[in-house]
Parts: structure tokens; sequence; C-alpha cells
């Protein structure tokens, strides 16, 4: 749903192409729409621990079991995009989220 609303966007003002970017934490938006328009400049973005915390690095998860194989799962996701998620998804850029740089 976003990527055609963000194809229609592209096509109603050409100028987009030169003067923006599609960012995403989710590697499938950035995928499909890289697939729905080769010519969108488009970024994977990156938060540690996404997936067992919160923005604010509090547990996202109350359950010990929980939240160790949400722990697990970040470790995966981490490697995934700095070994082939974003060959795989075509980005032209990786960001990483403001407050893991500084807080």
């Amino acid at each position: 749903q976003a990527v055609d609303a963000l194809k229609q966007l592209y096509q109603e003002f050409p100028q987009l192409y030169n003067s923006s970017i599609v960012c995403s934490f989710m590697p499938d938006v950035v995928y499909k729409m890289r697939q729905a328009d080769r010519n969108v400049v488009t970024a994977l973005t990156h938060r540690p621990w996404q997936l067992s915390h919160l923005g604010d690095g509090t547990p996202r998860f109350n359950s010990f079991w929980k939240h160790f194989l949400y722990m697990v799962l970040d470790v995966i996701l981490d490697w995934s995009l700095h070994s082939f998620l974003w060959r795989l998804c075509g980005v032209s850029a990786f960001l990483i989220q403001k407050n893991f740089v500084s807080q």
C-alpha cells in the first residue's frame, strides 16, 4: 500500500527523483519500492535491537524467553542487514537510527 502511494507520487512529481529518498526500517518496503521503480533512490534504516527493545531502550517483552528469542532474532537481523539484505533489497544507502549514534 505504501509502495503504491510512493510510486504514484513519483509519477506525479518527477522532480522527486532528484531530490528525495525512500527509506524504511523494513527491508520488504525497500525491496518492493525498488521492484516498482528502479530509478528511486532507496535506503535501509537500521536500529540495533529494534525487535527486542523499544526506542528508549526498555525491553519490548516482559517474558524472559520471549525477550531472549527476539534478542537472537535481532542478532540474525543485524548480521543479515550487514551481509546480504542490503544487496538483495538493492539499496543505495544504509542508514543508522540517530539515537544509536548519539544520545
